[in-house]
């Protein structure tokens, strides 16, 4: 089964959506791996359009990366 953080990083928007439209609090929900969101996943990989569907269901842009300074 397929993350959201992997949908977003990927750009699979079908799944993505269809993932933040049944649990909408996964937009905002931070990876085990490195504490990133759906937002920072499609932002790092280039996936503009991931980036504006997280946007769109809520994504906060303000969410700082936890292994980066702030």
């Amino acid at each position: 089964s397929i993350s959201v953080f992997h949908a977003a990083s990927i750009g699979d928007l079908r799944r993505l959506r269809s993932m933040l439209q049944t649990n909408p609090k996964l937009v905002n929900t931070r990876s085990l791996n490195d504490g990133g969101t759906p937002l920072l996943a499609a932002a790092q990989s280039g996936q503009l359009e991931a980036v504006h569907c997280c946007l769109e269901y809520g994504a906060d842009p303000e969410v700082s990366h936890p292994l980066k300074p702030h």
